[in-house]
């Protein structure tokens, strides 16, 4: 099938009869990627191909063909493996001289901003009406290149994550978070690009369950900074943690405020999970661990437990309205200028 693409096949029907590549891009340039998975025949009918003098025409028989046809194409190759490890030793010997070696991507800084950014513009020019649409911060194009990830296929593995990056950025759940930010809650998910896509799949339709509220699966939710430093990895072991620490007493009321979290919802009427419960949890749980009199401002929360920017603001405003009446037994939250809030949690709900 390989040769029949290269140089055509000429025998059998004539709507099955192909014309080549090498017919089709005589007086052009022919780039082949992943030159790895080529065959030895391939790459001998190239070396033909290319042993010709530079500027004549060189011949080649496509496949059932019975004579020869000319060509004068100018084939380039890519792989991201080392050639001497594949190719015909004839073909290193006569072309290794015109070999051009590059860094992997990690190790070009000077090329890693500009790459990014036009990754970037690419995937917004097919996004014209997204509201979220803005130019790459300068911030997360370091924070990217400092990030030790692996780049497994480099261009194509930024590229992906710039893309996951876009389409959180579209998620309602999502605003409010800085593209750094977003950055971290991808690459949370594990080490590979693997994990980062299958993380935001399972997230997006639930693939991985959820609960009857309609909520993303809590694991795989936008928790992973915080449960990370909290030494939990799920809203569930937030939960069961925060109920640990209390008294007794306090677990009702730690289940009305769960209920009261599951109520929300958007303006369309479908349920919402912004901010997620297991900020709540992580929140009250960093207070209880806190020696009296159990107090902490937002400054507090968002350095010791790592929550952005644009989700704190939501946070701190939300709980200033949820801890009154009967859940003031369990928290109170007092509002100050410019989002700065103080939280206490009443001694008698602490262990």
């Amino acid at each position: 099938m390989a040769m029949s693409e290269l140089v055509g096949l000429e025998r059998g029907r004539l709507e099955e009869r192909i014309p080549g590549l090498l017919k089709q891009l005589s007086h052009k340039t022919m780039f082949i990627d992943d030159f790895e998975s080529c065959p030895d025949n391939v790459q001998e009918t190239l070396l033909r191909v290319m042993s010709v003098p530079e500027g004549e025409p060189a011949p080649f028989r496509p496949v059932g063909g019975l004579k020869d046809i000319e060509t004068n194409v100018w084939p380039i190759f890519a792989t991201n493996r080392d050639v001497t490890s594949f190719v015909r030793p004839d073909f290193l010997y006569r072309f290794g001289a015109r070999i051009i070696w590059l860094l992997p991507l990690a190790d070009r800084p000077a090329d890693f901003a500009p790459i990014a950014h036009a990754i970037w513009a690419g995937i917004w020019v097919k996004r014209p009406g997204d509201s979220r649409r803005e130019p790459l911060r300068s911030a997360a194009v370091k924070h990217l290149y400092g990030k030790e990830l692996n780049w497994e296929g480099n261009v194509r593995s930024l590229a992906a994550l710039l893309k996951l990056v876009a389409a959180e950025m579209c998620e309602p759940s999502m605003n409010g978070w800085s593209q750094t930010e977003i950055i971290d809650e991808i690459t949370a998910r594990g080490p590979r690009i693997l994990d980062w896509v299958a993380g935001y799949g399972a997230r997006s339709t639930g693939a991985s369950g959820g609960d009857e509220t309609g909520d993303p699966p809590a694991a795989l939710g936008p928790a992973s900074p915080v449960a990370g430093r909290a030494g939990v990895s799920d809203e569930a072991g937030l939960k069961k943690q925060l109920l640990q620490a209390l008294q007794p007493r306090a677990a009702s009321l730690v289940e009305a405020l769960d209920k009261v979290l599951r109520a929300r919802v958007r303006d369309n009427g479908k349920p919402r999970n912004d901010p997620g419960r297991h900020l709540f949890y992580a929140a009250l749980l960093y207070l209880a661990q806190k020696a009296p009199p159990h107090e902490a401002r937002s400054g507090d929360l968002k350095s010791d437990l790592g929550i952005g920017k644009g989700q704190l603001q939501k946070l701190c405003t939300e709980m200033t309205g949820l801890f009154q009446g009967p859940l003031a037994g369990l928290c109170r939250c007092e509002g100050g200028d410019k989002m700065r809030f103080r939280f206490e949690m009443p001694h008698a709900v602490v262990r």
